[in-house]
């Protein structure tokens, strides 16, 4: 009961920041690019927490200790690719994505249609959402058991708990989403870094832990250098352009306070990513025969139900931070994606205030599906790692994209069709032959945009000449897209934010269109 009270207090004292946030939205023009990107002026203290909250999944936090109860410490690549995956953006696709935006772009297929063509922005949109509905349904399936666990009900009606409370946190967009994880990065790393501290003394210390349990808990390639390389690798490159790393791109105030937020999380993450295992691995010494994805709560409720409710609120501040902004994102790429294009080909103009009650539309839509495909993840840190894998596909395209001028656009949507549907299939076959995803796609895709790029001559060069172009288009559109709206539809600082436009960018660019005209 301690524990279960701890954790509602947190979760309304949560739920009243979102509140606070909406209120305080109430004076301004509420358009899509505020909902979605924030018009582009957070803060440094904002994109840092945001980022650091939505990298520590509750499909993180729990799996981590669950791999840790298993395994040992061959856990801690899942958190450890991710957070290398913030050093690849700062490094590879900050500058890209700055890019991007300038010409009104807010997701990730749209920028991939600039670089290359509208056939690749529709591949990566079905390779990107895939995996945002694998990670959303962990969220659920975590959030569920522990509420199940608390309050003694049964997963079907703790499913039904959580589905309003993601709905309530997810509505109030980008903006109220950043405030309520602010509060949630604290609780994440502290709450869960303290239970693992007292719970690695509750078991005698590590000596304890080295006398206990078999050497290979503590090998981190433990699971084999293949599987390893393919878990780090496919982990840094699925987040390296994650919809969360993209996102901050876009919301960002500036460049600088992008790539300063991700070299924070890389280092504070892979720190923290001790705490959830050494909790598994306490579990693995003092309690037998518990669900492994499980072994976070059993084992700190094993000690005090104060301990346990503050771990709890650590992992709830995990799912919270993460679930909410995986269904905007959704909504964000099916609204951008789907809806737009086809209300352009209609010859529709459409509104923000009809965009966005669409927007909620999808958001409901997205959450009934995340709990109808919940129930079919065997490991969640399994499922996160897989799903990160499927990511990077799109993820070596685009580097050859940026730093190979040959890449043909016909080799690229070649290599990204093959690559991302066989890591796909070979996630939903269960990784046969014990290969992880990522390894057939990473080589059919390179073989194909290599060789296809190569075979294609001079055509590459032409692709990307053709992208510039579009790029600078799509640039002056925007610009003067933004200086109507400001000079001449809205006046005063409160409409001014909600002026950076509407999403257009132009025919040249290919991009969809939200008028509010």
């Amino acid at each position: 009961m301690i524990a279960f009270s701890m954790v509602v207090v947190y979760l309304l004292l949560t739920l009243l920041l979102a509140f606070i946030a909406r209120r305080r939205e109430l004076g301004h023009v509420r358009t899509v690019r505020s909902f979605f990107v924030a018009n582009g002026k957070m803060p440094l203290f904002a994109v840092t927490t945001m980022l650091f909250a939505d990298l520590i999944a509750a499909s993180t936090t729990t799996g981590t200790a669950g791999t840790g109860y298993t395994t040992g410490y061959a856990a801690l690549w899942g958190i450890w690719g991710s957070s290398m995956g913030c050093i690849v953006f700062s490094k590879c696709f900050c500058r890209f994505f700055f890019e991007m935006r300038d010409t009104g772009a807010i997701t990730e297929p749209e920028a991939f249609g600039i670089r290359f063509n509208q056939k690749i922005r529709y591949l990566v949109f079905a390779f990107t959402i895939i995996p945002l509905f694998i990670i959303l349904s962990t969220q659920v399936s975590a959030a569920s058991m522990y509420m199940a666990s608390m309050l003694g009900l049964n997963e079907t009606l703790a499913t039904v708990i959580v589905f309003a409370l993601f709905l309530a946190m997810a509505l109030p967009g980008i903006n109220g989403i950043a405030e309520m994880n602010k509060m949630h990065a604290f609780v994440i790393f502290f709450g869960i870094s303290f239970a693992a501290l007292v719970c690695l003394n509750h078991v005698g210390g590590p000596g304890a832990l080295a006398q206990k349990l078999p050497e290979s808990y503590f090998n981190p390639f433990t699971p084999g250098i293949p599987t390893v390389v393919a878990q780090f690798v496919g982990g840094a490159l699925g987040f390296a352009i994650s919809t969360t790393s993209v996102n901050i791109g876009y919301c960002a105030k500036d460049m600088k306070t992008a790539e300063r937020s991700h070299f924070i999380v890389a280092g504070v993450s892979a720190l923290f990513a001790f705490a959830p295992a050494t909790v598994g691995l306490c579990a693995a010494v003092s309690l037998e025969g518990i669900r492994p994805d499980n072994s976070l709560y059993l084992m700190t409720n094993a000690i005090s139900p104060e301990l346990a409710g503050l771990t709890v609120m650590g992992v709830f501040a995990a799912i919270f931070s993460t679930a909410p902004w995986f269904t905007v994102a959704i909504a964000k790429l099916t609204l951008q994606e789907l809806f737009m294009p086809i209300q352009k080909a209609r010859r529709r103009d459409v509104t923000d205030r009809q965009a966005l009650m669409v927007t909620r539309g999808v958001i409901v839509a997205a959450l009934v599906v995340a709990m109808a495909i919940s129930g079919t993840n065997a490991s969640f840190l399994n499922s996160l790692m897989s799903a990160s894998q499927i990511k990077a596909i799109a993820v070596i395209l685009l580097l050859f994209g940026i730093y190979w001028k040959r890449t043909s656009n016909a080799a690229g949507f070649a290599g990204l069709l093959v690559g991302g549907t066989l890591s796909t299939l070979w996630y939903v076959l269960g990784s046969p032959f014990g290969v992880q995803p990522f390894w057939p796609g990473m080589v059919s895709s390179i073989t194909i945009i290599v060789l296809g790029s190569l075979l294609a001559g001079d055509r590459g060069l032409r692709d990307y000449a053709a992208y510039r172009e579009r790029l600078a288009a799509g640039k002056r559109a925007f610009a003067a897209d933004r200086g109507y709206d400001q000079g001449v539809r809205l006046e005063g600082e409160a409409a001014g934010d909600a002026a950076l436009g509407d999403g257009s960018d132009g025919a040249a660019a290919g991009l969809p269109t939200t008028a509010d005209r």
